[in-house]
C-alpha cells in the first residue's frame, strides 16, 4: 500500500497526506504499535518514540544499580548502613560509614600500637585512646573527646542557670 497525498486510512476512510501522519493516526485512533520494547513490551507507533523510550530505561537501570551498590555497604564491625535516598557518591557513603565506624567503634587511627621506633610521646599520643575525665569515656582522637566534653560543659552551664 502506497501512503502518498490523498491515502485512506484502511481501518475508518480517512485521508492522510504523508506516511508520518498515517502512522500517528493509526497509533492515535486504532490503538496500533509497530515498535515494541524488547524490555519491558510497551508499544510505540514511531521507532523515534522507541528509541527515547530506551534511552530513559538504560539511564534508570544503572542508577539502580548505583544505588544497589552504594545500599550494600556497611560497617565492617556492625551492621550499620547509612540510608540511601538519593542517588549520591560512593565516596559520601564511605566517608559515612567511616564516620560511624570512628564514633562508634574508635576505629581508623584509633586503635593502639604494639610497638613503634618514634620517638616517646609521638607514638603514645598516636596509639592511645583518649578518655574522658568526667565520665570515663574512651574515645580513638581528640577531636572526638572535645566534642564529647562540650556535653558536660553545656550540663554544668544549664546547672548554673537553673535549668536542670
Amino acid at each position: 500500500m502506497i501512503h502518498g497525498p490523498g491515502e485512506r486510512c484502511r481501518h475508518c476512510d480517512v485521508v492522510f497526506r504523508d506516511f508520518a501522519e498515517y502512522y500517528r493516526h493509526l497509533a492515535d485512533a486504532h490503538g496500533v504499535r509497530k515498535f515494541v520494547c524488547p524490555n519491558c513490551g510497551a508499544g510505540f507507533a514511531r521507532k523515534v518514540m522507541l528509541n527515547k523510550h530506551l534511552v530513559k530505561e538504560a539511564r534508570h537501570m544503572r542508577r539502580a544499580k548505583i544505588v544497589e551498590r552504594l545500599q550494600a555497604l556497611q560497617c565492617s564491625v556492625c551492621e550499620f548502613r547509612p540510608p540511601v535516598k538519593r542517588l549520591g557518591r560512593e565516596s559520601s557513603v564511605r566517608a559515612r560509614i567511616r564516620d560511624h565506624e570512628h564514633r562508634a567503634h574508635g576505629l581508623h587511627g584509633a586503635l593502639p600500637k604494639v610497638e613503634s621506633a618514634a620517638p616517646e610521646g609521638v607514638a603514645e599520643a598516636q596509639g592511645e585512646r583518649y578518655a574522658c575525665d568526667v565520665c570515663g569515656a574512651v574515645y580513638g582522637c581528640r577531636r572526638a573527646l572535645g566534642i564529647h566534653k562540650r556535653v558536660h560543659r553545656e550540663r554544668i552551664e544549664n546547672f548554673a542557670r537553673g535549668f536542670v
